[in-house]
């Protein structure tokens, strides 16, 4: 990172383009991304500079990608669109389906399903018709989400299962263990408690090995909600307040107000109204900094 920044100021443009693009999956993979700013503000400069219009979508991504990792929704929605909008100018297909699936993420993230099942089913779309299986994987398993919120089940695991058998397929267990995960959330949406904490169990497996903390306080926090709905709130606090360390030191906000709102509720299953609150008004202040509708989960249950 150091190299890329020096490159981008002492002159070497293309050095910085290419070490941040080259760079990327590591950082991201690690959770690398307030120190990782820096390098990917300098490397698009360089890409403008240079008139690099296929690096600019690619940097525009990355940039739009590390500043929603942190909670920064609006600028990554005009960074997601700019991209959109070149890549279409410029006919890259594969930038357009990676600002395509980053909208829609953010559509999810406001519970806009609609719009986000279009960007999603769009950018589905266009991950096949340019051979990107890693993506097409990755697409799949938003597709599930959207439709296991959306109660339909069947459908939400269909596609969950091709994901799964696309990474494994691929041999990316950093991906098995976002699907694990994703089928984790199917379950608890369908009732099913235990089922979903086997699919948790094996997300932390997967996570932990790839020194992924992200991926892990996300495993966490759902064994600590399966293990709440299963009745077992000393469990329950113990994974959450795992899972709050993780996001603490990935610096991932939205799993930390996802770990203090497990807290939150556990605490009160336990008759512990004071951590309770406490932990609910940790997870309602980050909510609303991120401008997320679950602020408004949390003024309900502060008001109860």
């Amino acid at each position: 990172m150091t190299a890329g920044t020096y490159a981008a100021e002492q002159g070497w443009p293309e050095h910085a383009v290419l070490l941040a693009r080259i760079l990327y999956p590591y950082l991201d993979g690690h959770a690398h991304h307030a120190e990782s700013l820096p390098l990917y503000g300098r490397a698009l400069q360089a890409a403008r500079h240079l008139g690099d219009r296929g690096g600019e979508v690619h940097l525009l991504n990355e940039w739009m990608s590390m500043n929603a990792r942190q909670g920064r929704y609006d600028p990554a929605h005009d960074d997601a669109k700019h991209a959109r909008d070149l890549a279409r100018e410029i006919g890259d297909r594969y930038g357009e389906a990676r600002a395509l699936n980053a909208l829609g993420d953010m559509r999810w993230r406001e519970r806009d399903d609609l719009r986000a099942e279009e960007r999603f089913r769009a950018a589905l779309e266009l991950f096949r018709e340019v051979d990107a299986g890693t993506d097409v994987a990755i697409v799949l398993g938003n597709l599930g989400l959207v439709a296991g919120r959306q109660g339909r089940y069947d459908e939400a695991e269909g596609a969950l299962r091709q994901a799964l058998a696309g990474f494994e397929a691929i041999g990316l267990p950093g991906g098995q263990g976002t699907i694990r995960a994703n089928l984790g959330q199917i379950c608890l949406w369908r009732g099913r408690p235990a089922e979903a904490l086997e699919h948790y169990r094996q997300a932390l497996e997967h996570h932990r090995g790839l020194d992924y903390p992200s991926g892990e306080a996300d495993a966490l926090n759902g064994m600590g909600t399966a293990a709440r709905h299963l009745g077992e709130m000393t469990q329950a606090v113990e994974d959450h307040r795992a899972a709050l360390a993780m996001a603490v030191e990935a610096g991932d906000p939205a799993r930390q107000a996802a770990a203090h709102e497990g807290l939150a509720r556990a605490h009160r299953e336990r008759g512990e109204r004071d951590l309770a609150r406490e932990h609910a008004a940790g997870a309602l202040d980050v909510y609303v900094r991120m401008g997320l509708p679950e602020a408004d989960d949390m003024r309900a249950f502060l008001a109860g």
